[in-house]
């Protein structure tokens, strides 16, 4: 499977996973059940298959990525999803998150951009993890790295260490899954590649990230660690560290992508992200997509559009 593919195949488990968790999205977990259909309505009243930012302004990332790599076209393409232009389900933008509001509103000010509120610790949400993705998939310019990219995309919006490092082992880990690598055997790689640069393993702890750094076991510790963790032992809010290992837990604890989407809803409170991440990793790993939540996606074109230019383009190979 050549990257192309891998990127549609990843995109399709974004959108799925986001739109299953929407309706659910800020309710507390143990105080709603959920079904095996998707729904609608929720915390935006939306029709049931709907996808909401996540999905959306990865498919603006895609799109400006698609003629060449430039992050100032990124910030532009999520502006025009911002103003409700384009990579919609429907008619409106809804669910932007607060650095991701704040940073377009700068940029729309002052024509700057890049690192957005660098040294606020209290932009760690997880708006730029939730997008990140296809860099897994993408041929970065020679002139730079893959973790300057990641750094440099990340940072549109949210500028903290903590949230790029995040950033760069979701990208490590979705190369390694989307190789159709078992999912441990992923982790451990992106665990490796994570903490192979000089001091990032001590980083990593004073980034609130010590049960992904190697200075404190080996990945094969660190990842039982995750495992084996109860359900009240993994929060699954906004903050970045939150979402990540929630979304780990739930892919080391499930067996199939319906059981990881449904799990990953029931842990309430940022459901539509955490599903959406679950979604993007648990459709290379298992081919038992319900053919009810296909169906019943809204945005399909909107989705397809967006992939044959990427696709076309060549930048994704």
């Amino acid at each position: 499977m050549n990257n192309a593919k891998k990127l549609m195949r990843a995109v399709t488990g974004l959108a799925i996973g986001d739109a299953y968790g929407l309706p659910y999205q800020f309710k507390a977990r143990d105080t709603f059940e959920i079904t095996d259909a998707m729904v609608g309505g929720g915390s935006f009243d939306m029709p049931k298959g709907t996808w909401s930012d996540d999905t959306s302004m990865t498919l603006a990332t895609i799109d400006a990525l698609a003629d060449g790599y430039d992050a100032e076209t990124i910030m532009r393409a999520f502006e025009k999803w911002f103003n409700s232009e384009a990579y919609l389900p429907g008619e409106q933008a809804f669910d932007v998150g607060n650095g991701t509001t704040e940073a377009l509103k700068s940029y729309a000010q002052t024509g700057e951009f890049g690192n957005f509120d660098a040294d606020n610790e209290m932009n760690n949400g997880n708006g730029a993890l939730m997008r990140i993705m296809p860099l897994a998939f993408y041929e970065i310019p020679s002139s730079m790295t893959l973790e300057q990219a990641i750094d440099e995309i990340s940072g549109l919006t949210h500028g903290p260490q903590r949230s790029k490092l995040s950033a760069r082992f979701w990208v490590y880990f979705m190369r390694m899954i989307g190789r159709g690598l078992p999912l441990e055997r992923a982790m451990e790689l992106a665990m490796q590649r994570l903490n192979a640069m000089d001091g990032i393993s001590a980083l990593l702890i004073n980034e609130k990230l010590s049960w992904l750094s190697t200075a404190t076991a080996t990945p094969a510790e660190l990842i039982a660690t995750i495992k084996n963790k109860v359900i009240d032992e993994v929060p699954s809010s906004g903050y970045v560290v939150d979402t990540l290992l929630a979304t780990l837990w739930v892919l080391l604890n499930t067996d199939d992508f319906k059981q990881a989407i449904m799990l990953a809803t029931e842990l309430g409170d940022d459901t539509d992200t955490i599903t959406g991440l679950v979604g993007q990793a648990a459709v290379f790993m298992y081919s038992d997509i319900p053919a009810d939540w296909i169906r019943d996606l809204r945005g399909k074109t909107e989705i397809e559009q967006v992939l044959n230019v990427a696709v076309t383009g060549g930048k994704f190979e």
